[in-house]
């Protein structure tokens, strides 16, 4: 069996399929961007989770040296050693959790294959 197309509708059915096409590979590329700051943004959680962890040792530890006071003394004496210590800061280095991989999504290649459908696109809206 076969069809008989003439030539404006075969160009046309060839454009909507380049340009379905594009938009698959312009939604993969959108796909691995996202993946890839998902696991940046995964990371930097990870470092808010643990420097937050050791600023509760560290309050703990001051409670703990701390003599028991009456209410107002105490809350000056907790005042003061917390300004003492703002200056010095935290100076830990939170371990790095591992990106989200990009599962073989290589940008240059859907660069290219998107660069290839345009000029193909281009080449039959002549």
């Amino acid at each position: 069996m076969h069809i008989r197309l003439n030539l404006s509708k075969a160009v046309s059915y060839e454009k909507d399929i380049l340009n379905s096409k594009e938009y698959l590979l312009l939604a993969l590329q959108r796909l691995s961007n996202y993946r890839k700051l998902r696991g940046e943004e995964l990371n930097k959680k990870a470092d808010v989770r643990d420097t937050l962890k050791e600023v509760h040792k560290l309050l703990e530890r001051i409670g703990k040296n701390l003599p028991i006071m009456a209410g107002e003394e105490r809350k000056k004496a907790l005042k003061a050693e917390l300004e003492a210590e703002k200056g010095e800061g935290l100076e830990t280095e939170a371990p790095k959790i591992s990106g989200v991989s990009e599962e073989g999504y290589d940008m240059t290649s859907l660069e290219g294959e998107l660069l290839e459908i345009k000029r193909k696109l281009e080449s039959l809206n002549i």
